[in-house]
């Protein structure tokens, strides 16, 4: 949920459109551009969620303000400081990561309304149970999107199975689908259209990535 590569630097800057003013002046005008993660935090969950609620309008977004919404969003959702974070521990997760009922939790108390899915083949199932965690089976949730549905995946980093794990916010949009990624350390997150591949490897047209898709998501809508 934290490290930064060359895959990420390789990832959209911050879009800007020129606007003409009456003075004929260039006006810069933000067409997308959210905070991005600083380096070495681990707080994707967090920011996956704040994704959402600035891109459904749940809440508005600034660049002043943004990184505020993100610390109070990791406060009420992180392992750590809570009764979980000895079962966090104990399946060897970094307690500083993002609980994923936490953030159902999050999403449900705000009448957004959301629940954990996970293939049955994903490794995280055993994980999930240990955590206790309530996971309904949906062998394919990406499958699922359409138009004003999303979903936060939980990808692994590097080895597939590895449990250094990130969440990013996925929609579909015109049969193709698309993320948001917080692993950007120049800023400017925008949507960016993937490919999930046979062997769930995530993909950026021509550009690899480290990523993996667990099978493992937060559908909410």
């Amino acid at each position: 949920m934290f490290r930064i590569d060359d895959t990420a630097r390789n990832i959209e800057l911050w879009m800007v459109k020129k606007q003409m003013n009456l003075n004929g002046e260039g006006e810069d005008i933000v067409m997308c551009g959210y905070i991005s993660q600083p380096e070495g935090e681990n707080s994707c969950g967090a920011y996956s969620l704040a994704y959402y609620l600035w891109a459904t309008e749940q809440k508005p977004y600034s660049v002043e303000t943004g990184r505020a919404v993100v610390d109070n969003i990791y406060k009420e959702i992180q392992f750590k400081g809570t009764d979980a974070e000895e079962a966090a521990n104990r399946v060897n997760l970094n307690p500083e990561y993002s609980n994923p009922a936490a953030m159902v939790k999050y999403l449900n108390d705000r009448s957004l309304c959301a629940k954990m899915y996970m293939s049955g083949e994903s490794f995280l199932n055993d994980i999930a149970m240990r955590l206790s965690i309530n996971v309904d089976i949906k062998e394919d949730v990406l499958e699922t999107l359409s138009t004003d549905i999303y979903v936060i995946i939980i990808c692994s980093i590097g080895e597939p199975t590895q449990l250094q794990l990130h969440y990013m916010l996925v929609k579909k949009e015109g049969g193709a689908f698309q993320l948001m990624d917080s692993r950007n350390p120049e800023g400017g997150v925008c949507w960016k259209s993937f490919l999930r591949n046979p062997d769930q490897k995530i993909t950026f047209g021509d550009m690899k990535s480290d990523y993996t898709y667990t099978g493992a998501g937060i559908l909410i809508g």
